[in-house]
């Protein structure tokens, strides 16, 4: 289970630095967010994110792996925010003031979690095949 775990986190790290599985690369980023954190790294605004992948031992037998932070989620699944007033005037504070129409901010989903699993099953269902069904 300890080997599974680290595959999983070590596929998510993968993701975090390649921008996506290939066979759907994330969607690029806005000149808007670009220009507000000063590159157009995917995901990374600071190590904060990236730094919470690990697999850790949960007792005896269980293992989990992911991406430890209250973003993840917001990231995997993109996220509709309603603009308040503080947003506006976070935003406006930080040189993006926003239009006077927009009334939502759109995160699109950039998957990291449900494709490493996916890849990690796929590479178990591999393994069987090679070692308890291959000798056929």
């Amino acid at each position: 289970m300890e080997k599974l775990a680290k595959r999983g986190a070590e596929l998510i790290r993968e993701y975090f630095e390649s921008g996506g599985p290939e066979e759907k690369p994330w969607k690029q980023l806005s000149e808007v967010t670009i220009k507000f954190k000063g590159h157009d790294i995917k995901l990374i605004r600071s190590e904060q994110m990236k730094s919470t992948i690990a697999a850790r031992q949960i007792n005896e037998n269980t293992w989990e792996y992911g991406v430890f932070d209250w973003k993840a989620s917001i990231h995997e699944y993109g996220a509709v925010i309603p603009v308040t007033p503080a947003i506006r005037g976070y935003m406006a504070a930080h040189g993006f003031p926003l239009k006077a129409s927009t009334n939502f901010i759109h995160i699109p989903a950039r998957p990291f979690m449900e494709p490493s699993f996916n890849r990690l099953m796929q590479e178990l269902q591999e393994i069987e095949e090679t070692y308890f069904w291959g000798w056929y």
